[in-house]
């Protein structure tokens, strides 16, 4: 085996010779929790939901493999530094809406559950965020990879702004532009929500570049148990 394959093989997202433990450890749960949901509420929208995340989990961590596999020299320890960032968009989500914390909450009384039962909800609540966040970060790195191959980083948009900065800001838009499939929009109405995405975009991508996809991921996750 010669020395580039090697290499690639040490670059691998899904090989054994990852660097990026954190995000295969969040991908293997996200499959088995898009599973599990879409085969225990086959006909509720909850497993057409769980179905359309775990399908673009899967499809959107290969497709986006050449973000998730690098940088190459980050270690486990140093990707975990990149995690208290998620303060950032918890804070602004806070400034924003004064209500930090209330929707998970809400949901548990709504339950009405106790003892064990409320445990199980709650690890069903973070299973479900680590779908959600994978799908998303998976997405974001799908996109910045088609936008690379037609975008090269040695371009810049009238010397003014980056490739690496443009490319993040078309990922970030389509992400935005996902969140309201399911829901109506209303720019008046929804406007700090899309200044908050944006923001949040932002911090995830920045993680994603400088630290790696697992590390984004542990944000997202962090920031969405925040929700």
């Amino acid at each position: 085996m010669n020395q580039d394959q090697e290499r690639l093989e040490d670059q691998s997202f899904i090989g054994p010779n990852t660097r990026d433990r954190v995000g295969l450890v969040l991908v293997a749960l996200a499959c088995i929790v898009g599973m599990m949901f879409a085969l225990s509420n086959v006909g509720y929208l909850l497993g057409f939901n769980a179905t359309t995340l775990f399908l673009s989990s899967i499809s959107f961590t290969v497709l986006g493999s050449g973000i998730l596999m690098y940088p190459e020299k980050k270690t486990t320890e140093e990707q975990m530094r990149y995690v208290p960032l998620a303060l950032i968009p918890i804070g602004a989500r806070f400034l924003l809406n004064h209500q930090l914390f209330s929707n998970l909450t809400g949901s548990l009384q709504a339950a009405d559950i106790t003892g064990l039962a409320q445990i199980g909800y709650i690890f069903e609540v973070i299973g479900l965020w680590i779908l959600v966040a994978v799908s998303e970060e998976g997405f974001r790195a799908t996109v910045m990879m088609v936008t690379s191959q037609i975008l090269p980083d040695s371009w810049e948009y009238q010397h003014l702004v980056s490739a690496n900065i443009l490319k993040g800001f078309i990922a970030i838009t389509a992400w935005v532009w996902f969140h309201f499939y399911q829901r109506s929009f209303d720019l008046s109405a929804q406007l700090p929500y899309i200044a908050w995405l944006y923001l949040s975009g932002a911090v995830f991508t920045y993680t994603m570049e400088e630290s790696s996809f697992g590390a984004a991921v542990l944000q997202h996750i962090v920031v969405n148990l925040t929700a």
